[in-house]
């Protein structure tokens, strides 16, 4: 995989055949959630991340449905969510697919980022959305197998952006990178009342790697 384009098209043609591909399809959701995401790597580019934060999956109110990892509908065209990055303005389009605007991981994650003055890049340990059968608008674990699939996208943007520091969020994409040799720290998941375990070890991780948190020697700040 030589671009974005071509990482992209990887991402559309793996096996997703029992969750759901945000990336696959020929309908107009689809390909919005393809332009969000396609853009969403061009301005991390720009940014120059040293820093990689990893879930476990897409949700059904966040990833599944914006094309973005921890990143709702709401942060996506929010001018202000996260100023100079997200927004209308930016060229990140309306999904129009669901009425799910929030998800409240999606609302953690960022104001936490925001709180903290760092914009690392976020990704999945499952780029897929795994839910229950017949059940789109759902949550589920997803397998071994399935974690497995993540394992050379994740190798993909380590290497594209030339991360220096993983911290899994949660235990399983902790579990998914011990079992890939891949060293991380970790923090609390912000879900089922994690949220201040969440902010406090994520702070204590920037504070302790100071300038190096987000941005190469040379990105914009």
């Amino acid at each position: 995989m030589t671009s974005y384009r071509s990482f992209l098209s990887y991402l559309t043609a793996a096996d997703s055949a029992t969750v759901f591909n945000p990336y696959a399809g020929q309908d107009q959701c689809s390909k919005i959630r393809c332009h969000n995401f396609l853009l969403y790597l061009q301005r991390m580019r720009e940014r120059r991340p040293r820093l990689l934060l990893l879930g476990e999956a897409p949700g059904y109110r966040g990833c599944r449905v914006t094309g973005v990892p921890f990143t709702s509908q709401s942060i996506l065209l929010d001018d202000t969510s996260v100023p100079g990055f997200f927004g209308r303005s930016a060229g990140f389009l309306d999904v129009g697919e669901v009425t799910w605007q929030r998800e409240a991981t999606a609302t953690t994650v960022w104001q936490t980022l925001n709180e903290l003055n760092v914009l690392p890049l976020l990704w999945n340990a499952f780029p897929y959305h795994p839910h229950q059968p017949e059940h789109p608008a759902t949550n589920r674990t997803p397998t071994t197998r399935e974690i497995n699939l993540g394992r050379e996208p994740l190798t993909y943007l380590l290497d594209s952006f030339a991360i220096e520091q993983i911290i899994a969020v949660g235990n399983r994409s902790a579990a998914a990178l011990a079992r890939w040799g891949l060293p991380a720290l970790r923090v609390r998941h912000p879900a089922h009342g994690g949220q201040p375990a969440f902010r406090r070890e994520l702070g204590a991780i920037i504070a302790l790697m100071g300038g190096r948190a987000a941005y190469g020697s040379s990105a914009e700040k």
